[in-house]
């Protein structure tokens, strides 16, 4: 009985399925429905033998916790059978009576302190009566992110979609891990930069720095680089894009895979877009349209806006065929074109656009009033 349960609804998936890899990562054993149900075996007798056979019972709190007949039904049943019990604060709600005497971990602000002090939480529990999950080396792998940044897991995941030709084939891609920024650039981040190196201005710009929390637009690809190398970041690669878009759901051995970073459904309330069609694509829409940065929730791996907005540019040079021979691990895009890689969508754009598959070719000159970025970093462990 060494495996930690870890106890979740089903809206917080995506939170639930980063959290169980990370600590399967840093060695601990755990219990994952998403990732631990074989093909053909019922769920529900899964479930069962893996909470009664569990350790230690880790339930993720939220409000759709709160009101989930399965996830209170397992407290029940860790409670009666006196299980070592791990509350995770995902997001803010009234903690079960039964629960409110344990102190909680709480992962409403950023993940990796967090998740330090997890790894820490877990490691007392099982000094008196279990194997220590945690060697040293093991504990070297839980790091600070720099400021504004997510730690973004190595792994696999299925790239591309089927709605477009430029999307397909749908294919098995690995990425290392990495650092990715929580937001866009913003103005305000843009106008430090323009005052430390005297670099021009970009168009528009005396009406969006009335707006410093936006993000900055009409950047140029050029302008982005110069902006990633004054940060010592980088853009993210396409693929390194899309896996973070996709926020965990990587569509492999039984994980879902969703449209977009929050599922299958559009929602207007998820994400900036063209949600009624009347909206134009001239520069000067821009300012009415646009939105602070982080208006919307976070994806399964804390990022906002990696759906609508603005059009994010990427590394990688823009081929409409680039998915058939396209390497499979760390793939960094065509030696050479035309156009560079935008994705995510705008404000200006329909759902169709916005899903984590879709891509789009811009040149790399282009200073769109909805074109943006924001950057990424190596993760060296």
């Amino acid at each position: 009985m060494t495996h930690t349960f870890i106890s979740y609804a089903r809206e917080d998936g995506g939170f639930a399925l980063q959290l169980a890899k990370a600590l399967r990562a840093a060695g601990v054993e755990i219990w994952l429905d998403q990732l631990d149900i074989p093909a053909g075996v019922r769920w529900d007798r899964a479930v069962q033998t893996a909470l009664e056979t569990c350790g230690r019972f880790l339930i993720i709190l939220s409000p759709a916790a709160i009101d989930s007949e399965n996830v209170q039904d397992e407290i029940a049943v860790a409670l009666d059978e006196n299980k070592t019990i791990v509350p995770v604060l995902y997001r803010a709600c009234k903690t079960p009576l039964r629960l409110r005497r344990l102190q909680h971990v709480d992962f409403t602000g950023d993940f990796q302190p967090a998740l330090a002090e997890l790894l820490d939480d877990l490691q007392i529990a099982t000094r008196d009566n279990t194997p220590m999950l945690l060697s040293a080396s093991s504990t070297k792998k839980i790091i600070t992110p720099p400021e504004g940044m997510v730690l973004i897991p190595a792994g696999w995941f299925l790239m591309g979609g089927d709605k477009e030709e430029r999307e397909k084939p749908v294919h098995k891609v690995y990425v290392d891990a990495f650092f990715m920024d929580k937001y866009h650039v913003t103005v305000e981040q843009y106008q430090r930069f323009l005052k430390a190196t005297g670099a021009e201005n970009p168009p528009e710009w005396k009406d969006q720095i009335k707006f410093p929390k936006r993000p900055v637009v009409h950047v140029s690809w050029e302008d982005a680089q110069a902006y990633a190398q004054w940060a010592a970041k980088r853009l993210p690669t396409e693929a390194e894009w899309e896996y973070a878009a996709r926020g965990g759901y990587t569509g492999l051995v039984g994980e879902p895979r969703y449209e977009y970073p929050w599922g299958d459904e559009i929602d207007a309330n998820k994400a900036n877009y063209d949600a009624d069609g009347t909206r134009g694509y001239s520069w000067e829409d821009a300012m009415r349209h646009l939105k602070e940065v982080g208006s919307y929730p976070p994806n399964g791996f804390g990022l906002f806006d990696m759906a609508g907005n603005i059009w994010e540019w990427c590394e990688d040079w823009f081929a409409e065929d680039y998915y058939k021979n396209s390497p499979e691990r760390n793939p960094k895009g065509p030696a050479s074109g035309e156009y560079r890689v935008l994705r995510g969508g705008s404000w200006s754009v329909n759902p169709l656009s916005m899903r984590c598959a879709g891509r789009d070719g811009y040149s790399a000159a282009d200073q769109g009033g909805y074109i943006g970025f924001r950057c990424a970093q190596d993760a060296l462990f």
